[in-house]
């Protein structure tokens, strides 16, 4: 696992500080396009099911925190309500395994290529971290 100190030139004591505590110990993950394949049933659960892996793996290397990285759904334009069933699990699996969990949306994520106020992502606003 890299640490982020050796990373931090130029930075203050203090800053260097702060993001190394803010960053030390989190998973990242990007692209789980939920909803792949036509909104599959198996694509869903192996999303879940690698969700459940990550978690784990998580633990085991003693993160604290977890950031997605975008495109956690694949169809910008709907979302069929089984896929949406599927994605809630996961964000309330992760949200209820780690402290923080910080999302940032990908270009599948929002509704317009060229706006961001419509994001799927929205659907987490009720998990609390």
């Amino acid at each position: 696992m890299l640490s982020i100190k050796s990373n931090l030139i130029g930075l203050s004591n203090w800053q260097k500080e702060i993001l190394s505590n803010l960053f030390e110990k989190t998973i990242v993950a990007t692209d789980w396009h939920f909803g792949r394949n036509g909104d599959s049933v198996q694509a869903n659960q192996d999303n879940l099911d690698f969700c459940d892996w990550f978690i784990e793996e998580g633990k085991t290397w003693g993160a604290d925190s977890v950031m997605l990285l975008g495109d956690f759904f694949d169809n910008r334009h709907r979302i069929q309500l089984g896929t949406l069933d599927f994605a809630l699990k996961a964000l309330e699996r992760l949200a209820a395994a780690f402290p923080k969990v910080y999302t940032i949306v990908g270009n599948h994520d929002l509704l317009y290529r060229h706006k961001r106020d419509v994001s799927s992502m929205a659907i987490a606003k009720h998990i609390p971290n």
